[in-house]
């Protein structure tokens, strides 16, 4: 879901598969996980910098199978109406399976809905014209990015430096 709202300010082409897992690793790899200092884990597995090696790749390899996943999805996936609705299906089911997508999907679909009911589509179609200069979304970029690095570098320091 953050790549469909930061896609926008990405590059094109190949290096926005890369750059997305870069920026997720960056922003929620020290906070959330799999980098989090305070992890146990990494007092019992080592060494601390094989995982950090690891982990970034399967950073980078997220953030490209994201962006693969998204791309050929929309080429696939025909707009929602009701005789589309099979073409969902596969969405629907995922989420059935594993319950925090679904929670997520629904989240989605009840603000989507939600913003749809509340905001009149006059008023979308007028501010369409009017968009943000990109360079303010690349600023935004840069600027969470910087204020996410001294957390992410200290995670890193203190996973590397540990010994197992």
């Amino acid at each position: 879901m953050l790549y469909i709202l930061l896609r926008r300010w990405l590059p094109r082409g190949h290096s926005a598969g890369p750059l997305l897992g870069v920026l997720l690793f960056v922003w929620l790899g020290a906070v959330l996980d799999p980098l989090r200092a305070k992890n146990i884990d990494f007092d019992i597995v080592g060494p601390g910098w094989l995982a950090i090696a690891l982990f970034s790749g399967l950073a980078l390899l997220q953030g490209a199978v994201v962006v693969a996943a998204a791309g050929w999805w929309s080429t696939q996936a025909p707009l929602w109406t009701g005789k589309s609705f099979k073409y969902y299906l596969p969405l629907l089911l995922g989420s059935l399976v594993f319950p925090p997508a679904g929670l997520a999907i629904g989240i989605g679909a009840l603000l989507l809905a939600v913003w749809t009911s509340v905001i009149p589509a006059s008023w979308l179609r007028s501010t369409s014209q009017r968009r943000m200069p990109d360079w303010v979304g690349r600023a935004a970029i840069v600027l969470v990015s910087l204020a996410a690095l001294p957390v992410f570098i200290d995670a890193v320091i203190s996973i590397a430096s540990r010994s197992s």
